[in-house]
């Protein structure tokens, strides 16, 4: 009996580490083109979440090479998302750039996009000056925090019926033509990934359960 209890810890703490942590990776793509006329062909770039912490994503914008960069054209900012229902209050956290940019509410709300609808939360350029006569070319990198966000939270599209899109940029293309640009979920570049570093809670409760074995074997054979 006393055995079948010493190999019953040991399953138990192997199996805490074989199941480990999981985290979600989501890709988008910038395909859907509402600029005036086009903006040059697509994709204008791509956009990537990943979970960074509990309650935190990394939101992670990469515009094509041909992209000119971000501009302001007199809509109510240069890069909109949504998060599903309920919508959290949010904090942004931009890391790069560091500065030129701002989230424009905390809480969600309506914001229009030619083409699209509306969406919820808006990150205005700061740097760009109205219309394309300043376009912004950078990575755009940026933390969003609220309990319990996942990158399943920003799949909610837009309000456009039968064009609705989850992420929008206002951008200068190519051939100098401005407007917004929609990115729809990225068939296939979507991963999940499978953590395979055993979490500290599962190294503590491994090392623990073969210490009791370990002591319980010497004893035994002391006897």
């Amino acid at each position: 009996m006393k055995r079948l209890a010493l190999i019953g810890i040991l399953v138990c703490a192997l199996a805490a580490v074989a199941a480990p942590a999981s985290a979600t990776s989501l890709s988008f793509e910038f395909n859907v083109d509402h600029c005036t006329d086009t903006c040059g062909g697509g994709p204008y770039g791509t956009v990537d979440l990943s979970q960074f912490a509990p309650g935190d994503v990394l939101v992670d914008v990469t515009l094509d090479p041909d992209v000119i960069g971000y501009v302001a054209t007199g809509f109510p900012g240069s890069f909109a998302f949504n998060l599903v229902d309920p919508d959290p209050e949010i904090a942004v956290t931009f890391v790069n750039p560091g500065s030129g940019w701002q989230l424009l509410n905390t809480v969600a709300g309506s914001y229009q996009f030619d083409g699209f609808g509306d969406l919820e939360y808006v990150l205005i350029c700061d740097a760009c000056d109205n219309g394309g006569s300043n376009p912004q070319d950078v990575q755009l990198t940026f933390h969003v925090q609220a309990p319990n966000l996942t990158p399943e939270s920003f799949l909610e599209l837009s309000t456009a019926k039968n064009a609705g899109v989850y992420f929008v940029a206002d951008i200068i293309g190519s051939n100098g033509k401005t407007g917004p640009v929609g990115a729809e979920w990225c068939d296939g570049c979507d991963v999940v990934v499978q953590d395979t570093v055993p979490e500290p809670a599962s190294l503590l409760l491994l090392g623990s359960g073969l210490g009791f074995a370990a002591r319980r074997i010497r004893r035994r054979q002391r006897a």
